[in-house]
């Protein structure tokens, strides 16, 4: 499948070729994908303790995990680089590379959301976190999720991802 830039929230559409943005791709027939919603998404540790909370607007429902993933991280990244802080606090941390080529942490960094968001798909199929809806476990990147308004997401890390 090929890599589609997810767009602002309020542009997500579907098309046979999975999600675009008529501005960027030329796209000329549409159709809304699904109704959006405010989700709310949790980090949490293996023992179940809660760590952070993002809350992510007008999410599509149906959506893609690997979208969902997606949307989260540009999110992450989108608020970290219009910042002051040094220090990035999302699904993925900055790659070695990125890092030391950005002076981490000593000096504020800006981020490529659609880096981090590779960076965080790679990590999930190699099991660096597990996706929760409520108390099912989501098992697949391309498993269409369903949210109802008392959904959580849950992202359960098992250590930092540094660069996935």
């Amino acid at each position: 499948m090929a890599h589609v830039p997810i767009p602002a929230p309020c542009e997500l559409l579907r098309t046979a070729d999975g999600l675009a943005n008529p501005r960027d791709h030329g796209v000329r027939r549409w159709r809304i994908w699904g109704e959006a919603m405010d989700l709310m998404t949790a980090d949490a540790t293996l023992a179940g303790v809660e760590t952070s909370r993002l809350l992510l607007a007008d999410v599509p429902s149906p959506i893609t995990l690997r979208e969902l993933i997606r949307l989260r991280v540009r999110e992450e990244v989108a608020a970290h680089n219009g910042s002051e802080r040094p220090r990035f606090n999302g699904l993925v941390e900055p790659s070695e590379r990125e890092s030391v080529l950005n002076g981490y942490p000593a000096e504020s960094i800006r981020l490529d959301w659609e880096e981090q968001a590779e960076h965080a798909v790679t990590a999930f199929g190699r099991n660096g976190f597990f996706v929760f809806v409520g108390p099912r476990q989501v098992e697949e990147l391309d498993e269409e999720l369903t949210f109802t308004e008392a959904d959580t997401v849950s992202f359960v890390r098992i250590l930092p991802l540094v660069g996935g």
